[in-house]
Order: C-alpha cells, then structure tokens, then sequence
C-alpha cells in the first residue's frame, strides 16, 4: 500500500469495540483492542495515504443460536417469538441479519469515503446510542 502510494484496511470489530458488558471480559477486550488498533493505525498511516476503519456490527442473528438452542424452553413457545421477545432491547426492535455489514464495508472501501479515517462504524441498530 506505501507502494502504491494509497490503501484502504476495514477491520472487522463490534458494537463491543466502544462499551463494555457482563459476563464477556475477553471478547470485549479483544474487540475493544481491534477499535483502539484502528484509530492508532489510521494516525500511523495518514500521511502515506492509507485510510484504516473499522465495520462494529452488533448482535447479528445467525442460525447456529437454534443449532446451539439458545431459545430452547423459551417461554413464548415458538422461535420467532422468542428472538422477538430477546431483540426487543435493540433501540431498532430487531437483530442485525448475515451479511448486511458487508455494505458498509464497500462504503468505507468506496471513493466516497476518501476523508474517512479512523473511523468505527457502528452498525447495530441503535443499541449503542442508548
């Protein structure tokens, strides 16, 4: 990238890279570690040209929740209702979906973002702004 005289690095960190939370000292330790190493790598790299951010998805609902039974016993009956009931304290009501953080990894990638360094983008339906 110094080469070329331009870059553009997008990490990959967590609604966890900027609060903290119970129960989950060394994931949000490590995700909080991937934030602060964006910032210092985007001062470090400024100057060559090489822009460095970060994409922080937050709870992103994946199948292997049923496969592991996370809602198992759930109390109301049905799986949907379940994950209903558990992403109801996410400001935006629902969990993130697979994938969706992809478009902001293009954006922060993209020619439009050419000023944007530093950066940790959070995508988590609201949960941090709380």
């Amino acid at each position: 990238m110094k080469k070329q005289g331009q870059g553009v690095i997008v990490n990959n960190g967590s609604d966890w890279s900027v609060v903290a939370g119970k129960n989950a000292f060394p994931y949000i330790m490590s995700k909080g570690a991937v934030g602060m190493m964006t910032k210092a790598m985007a001062l470090d790299y400024a100057r060559e040209n090489i822009r460095v951010n970060a994409v922080c998805p937050g709870d992103t609902f994946v199948d292997r929740w049923i496969e592991k039974g996370y809602f198992e016993g759930s109390d109301p009956v049905t799986i949907e209702e379940a994950i209903k009931e558990s992403s109801a304290y996410i400001p935006m009501g629902r969990f993130g979906k697979p994938g969706r953080d992809r478009q902001s990894c293009v954006i922060l990638a993209s020619d439009d973002s050419t000023f944007v360094t530093g950066h940790l983008l959070l995508v988590d339906g609201g949960n941090t702004a709380q």
